[in-house]
């Protein structure tokens, strides 16, 4: 039997939020990071538009480093830092 033990910060303000998993074997694990914000959805050649209040993005692979810099980029609300490196 596996558990992969999972962490979800959100800013209730903005909406802005990550959500971090540790998946692997004690020896050799990694993490995912997901972000999850509002964003416009452009369809029909931009001629309409919906805002989706939860979309996620993830990465695989990341490190405990990544991980960190995530949470420290929601809690200073470093959008711009999470949009690049996880968006």
């Amino acid at each position: 039997m596996y558990f992969s033990p999972s962490l979800e910060i959100e800013n209730t303000y903005n909406k802005h939020g990550v959500s971090i998993s540790i998946v692997g074997d004690v020896e050799d694990y990694e993490f995912y990071i997901f972000y999850k914000r509002p964003k416009i959805k452009k369809y029909f050649f931009g001629l309409f538009q919906k805002l989706n209040e939860k979309y996620f993005t993830g990465r695989t692979n990341q490190t405990k480093y990544d991980a960190l810099l995530a949470i420290k980029a929601l809690l200073d609300n470093n959008l711009e830092l999470l949009r690049t490196k996880w968006g």
